[in-house]
Formats: C-alpha cells, structure tokens, sequence
C-alpha cells in the first residue's frame, strides 16, 4: 500500500510539473547558443513550403491564434535560412500551426543568408551574435559595454536585448527592414527598404522612409527618385524626434 501511494505521489507531482510549464517561450537568458538544425524543437513546414525553426514564442493573451516568435525561416528547398522574427499561429497547446504560413516581420542581414548549422549565440558581453557554418561572422548586435541579461520577443513584437535591470540595450524595432506591425515607429531617417521578391530577400532599389518634411517613398539612383510623398503638419513633424507610427491599420 505505502508503495502505491509512493508511486502515485511520484506521478501527481510528474503531471502537475509539466502541465506546469508555460505553453510560450519569450524570453531567453545568457549563455544560450542554437544551432540552425531539423533537431531545434518548434520546426513546421507550412503550406507555401516555408519552414520555420523558432525558438523564442510570445502567445498572444488569448493564448492562441496570431503569436510572435523568433527562429530561423527557409523556403523550399531550404538551403539559405535568415534568423528572422515572424508571426506565426500556434493552436491551444502552444504548438505552431502549419497554415496559414508564418509571416517575416524583421530579418537580421538580409543581404547574407546562412545554411544548415549556423548558429546564434546569446552571450553576456555580445548580446546577439548570428555566425554561417563556417564560422564567419554574418550579423551582430551593438550593446557597447553594458552587460547582457536575455532577449525577449514583446507582445508587439518586437526582439529585445535587455540588461540585468530589464532596461532595453538593443531593439529589432530600431533597425526595421521591410514591415511595420502595430505599435511600432518608424522614426525620422528611419527606413523600410523592400525585397526583390518573396523569395529574394535581397534589398530592392525601393524605399519608404520618414523625413522631418513628411513620409516619402524612393527608388534608389543617384540621386535618388522619388515617387510616393505624404506631407506632415508641421505641427507633428519639424524635429529628429519626431516619428511615425502605425495604428489600426493606418499611420499616424
């Protein structure tokens, strides 16, 4: 009898234990390093036959449905992977849905993409520090002297290198490349460039960026041509603080 009741302790504190543990994953400390591999744990292949690998999820409050997470992403036949953060749709359970597909929302270093192996380390005294499978060095990110906690990818989605105070040292919101989600800010000289095609992730000559005299969108030449032009109140604009932000499916 004292042995039943041994094993069913044992078991009640096994189950309580993992249904414990939190269906999301948005926060990552220092020392970690991942590996671009078919073994990292949340790996889905969708619909349009674009894999992601991720390794940093933030649920949504309803805990299921649009999500942002953080990974690697390929498309077919995956030989170049982009350490990216994306939206993706878990289910109930925390687990990445395979459809609708995950949509890139920021990329580290378009311009160089990895192969299977590479890896991204998170140090104390680096922050991020992205590395192809040979070693060479293909992204980093600029923490200056302070000393690195984790990463956390918000609810708005954005990658966050934090310190031991929680104080941000390092924004994905900072540096955006082709998208603006909701809440986020494009501040004057600020750019969003896009790609040659889904596929080619390769920065186009096209550009939309915010000066202090208004929103404009260019293709690059020297000089450079513009074609699309919002003008700002002066009320709102006239200074290097000033920024735009995206809200409700709209600028402001």
């Amino acid at each position: 009898m004292a042995s039943s009741f041994a094993f069913l302790a044992t078991f009640l504190a096994w189950f309580f234990s993992v249904n414990a543990q939190p269906l999301d994953y948005p926060i990552a400390a220092a020392p970690t390093t991942w590996t671009n591999s078919p073994s990292l744990q949340h790996t889905v292949t969708s619909s349009d036959s674009s894999t992601v690998r991720s390794f940093i999820l933030r649920l949504n409050p309803a805990f299921y449905g649009p999500s942002f997470a953080a990974g690697f992403y390929c498309f077919s036949p995956c030989k170049n992977f982009f350490f990216s953060v994306f939206i993706v749709n878990p289910d109930s359970g925390g687990n990445i849905v395979y459809n609708p597909p995950a949509q890139v929302i920021w990329s580290a270093n378009r311009a160089r993409a990895v192969r299977e192996n590479a890896t991204l380390q998170l140090t104390s005294h680096s922050g991020l520090t992205l590395r192809d499978s040979n070693g060479s060095l293909v992204s980093s990110t600029d923490v200056g002297n302070r000393s690195v906690a984790g990463i956390n990818v918000t609810e708005a989605g954005d990658l966050v290198v934090f310190d031991i105070n929680n104080s941000s040292i390092w924004k994905s919101f900072d540096h955006p490349t082709d998208t603006l989600v909701l809440r986020q800010k494009l501040a004057v000289g600020m750019r969003l460039t896009a790609r040659v095609s889904p596929t080619n992730w390769t920065k186009s000559r096209l550009y939309l960026t915010l000066l202090v005299d208004g929103l404009k969108a260019f293709v690059y030449s020297i000089p450079p041509q513009k074609y699309f032009e919002s003008q700002i109140s002066k009320d709102n604009m006239g200074n290097k603080s000033a920024y735009m932000e995206f809200m409700n499916g709209s600028t402001k």
